[in-house]
């Protein structure tokens, strides 16, 4: 990822903004591009407070042009991870369907954290998608699973809902600890309806009650790795490779322009 912030360096293409999804994530995902996707992102500017005890870095970041990058959860595999985690004859409750970004944004980058004996520990990342009051171009879908006959089918998912999210926070863990992703939205809808006042109202209800979401501990670790390379002033940073992407083996498909199997069957997302 290009970290630099002059106009003329290269931009970041939205599969690279958005490389944390699948690296994050404990199972499968399928990520995507629209066709003749433009979105890009540059780095604006850095604001740094560096203390004797503690630290803050803000890096402000912009996404200009058309097109969507979904990363999509391979449901099987969603379904499995989860299972040992509810009770014989419980729903699965708000799992992920997907996190697209689609058109335009403005955002930011805060990265805080320790100084101890003299060496800097990044203690959070928090990936912001609606600085300024702009208006966040992410949203994620989530939906409910009953058992039928003792089985999760995907097929019967219900009570489809899009939640237009504002801010992703990583932290740092203790060993031992599962590393959790803070999720903060600014409305909640019903798949198929509009964004308007009840549905910031339900969003900023459903803040007090999202829970954190489990995450990879390679992943998380990398993310408060480019954290550091934030802080450290670095004009790029390569991310590990995610294990968790599914990867495309044909070479002579366009890997932008595949569609996702899951995103197929999902409502277009206003921007």
């Amino acid at each position: 990822m290009n970290l630099a912030t002059d106009p003329a360096s290269t931009a970041n293409n939205a599969a690279t903004l958005m490389y944390f999804v699948p690296l994050v994530s404990p199972t499968l995902v399928d990520s995507v591009s629209s066709p003749d996707n433009q979105q890009c992102a540059r780095i604006l500017s850095f604001q740094r407070e560096l203390n004797r005890k503690d630290f803050r870095v803000v890096c402000e970041f912009d996404l200009q042009g058309f097109g969507s990058h979904t990363s999509t959860y391979e449901p099987n595999a969603l379904i499995e991870f989860w299972r040992p985690e509810v009770k014989a004859g419980k729903p699965m409750s708000n799992m992920l369907d997907y996190i697209k970004l689609e058109g335009s944004g403005y955002g930011s980058v805060e990265v805080t954290g320790r100084t101890v004996k003299g060496r800097r520990e990044v203690s959070t990342v928090r990936v912001r998608f609606n600085r300024g009051g702009h208006k966040s171009p992410v949203a994620i879908g989530l939906y409910n699973i009953k058992p039928i006959d003792g089985r999760y089918d995907y097929a019967n998912r219900s009570d489809q809902l899009i939640a237009r999210v504002n801010t992703l926070t990583f932290r740092k863990t203790e060993p031992g600890t599962k590393p959790t992703m803070l999720v903060e939205v600014a409305s909640v809808i019903g798949a198929e309806e509009k964004e308007g006042f009840w549905g910031n109202l339900k969003g900023a209800l459903a803040n007090l009650f999202i829970p954190p979401v489990v995450v990879d501990q390679d992943g998380n670790d990398a993310m408060l790795q480019f954290g550091a390379a934030l802080v450290d002033g670095q004009q790029s940073f390569t991310f590990p490779k995610a294990k968790n992407l599914i990867v495309h083996s044909d070479p002579s498909v366009d890997q932008t322009q595949i569609s996702a199997k899951v995103p197929s069957q999902q409502p277009e997302i206003g921007s």
